[in-house]
């Protein structure tokens, strides 16, 4: 990919916008591994000369897709993750022949990696079995000392994107799960982050189960 770094590639406003998707996770810990999806619908492009690009915080990466990702998806493996790899990652596709075109960015996906801050607490007022159709809080709240302001996410196990982000805001912030169902079932966690470089991002804290009945 670090070949079209310097070429003047014209975007063309007519192809259609690829898309970003990272599993497992967008919020991973140290030392583990992502894939990052940049995909695009098939059927409206002829992928025989386009090939896929994944940007950095609006950098090239010198990084080659999967080789048998198929016709219309790119997957780029990140492994070993470290911190200098969190950032806001976008993807796109591109022709090298004449006419040299390129497609519209994707949207920015946020890939945060773990550990550079300290654990915050999870609390809910009402935690356990909780009747459908009650309103749930989940409150997340850093530790005393850590006083800038930071970006909040609630995260659910099983879910590769963030549940609810709050922020910049200060010690705490309230997530609201209106009239929950069974699908609100499940793990809780949640994070703090810096919402800019070099995105730090706190440990996970304790897992809260929420188990909704009455269904």
């Amino acid at each position: 990919m670090g070949l079209c770094a310097g070429q003047d590639l014209r975007r063309d406003e007519s192809l259609p916008r690829p898309s970003i998707r990272a599993s497992p996770s967008w919020v991973l810990p140290a030392n583990s591994h992502v894939t990052l999806r940049c995909s695009t619908p098939t059927g409206e492009v002829d992928f025989r000369d386009m090939k896929f690009a994944l940007r950095k915080n609006n950098a090239p990466l010198e990084s080659s897709p999967s080789p048998d990702s198929p016709e219309g998806l790119a997957e780029f493996h990140l492994t070993d993750l470290q911190t200098s790899d969190a950032g806001e990652y976008t993807c796109g596709y591109y022709r090298r022949e004449n006419p040299k075109r390129r497609s519209p960015p994707s949207d920015i996906l946020l890939l945060l990696v773990t550990g550079n801050l300290p654990k915050p607490s999870l609390h809910a007022h009402q935690r356990g079995e909780v009747p459908a159709g009650e309103n749930v809080t989940l409150q997340c709240k850093k530790p005393r000392h850590v006083i800038e302001p930071h970006m909040f996410a609630l995260l659910k196990e099983g879910t590769s994107t963030p549940i609810k982000l709050q922020g910049p805001v200060g010690m705490e912030a309230d997530f609201s799960l209106p009239s929950v169902t069974g699908r609100d079932t499940g793990d809780y966690s949640c994070v703090y982050f810096q919402p800019r470089t070099p995105f730090w991002a706190s440990e996970p804290s304790d897992e809260l189960a929420i188990s909704v009945t009455g269904q």
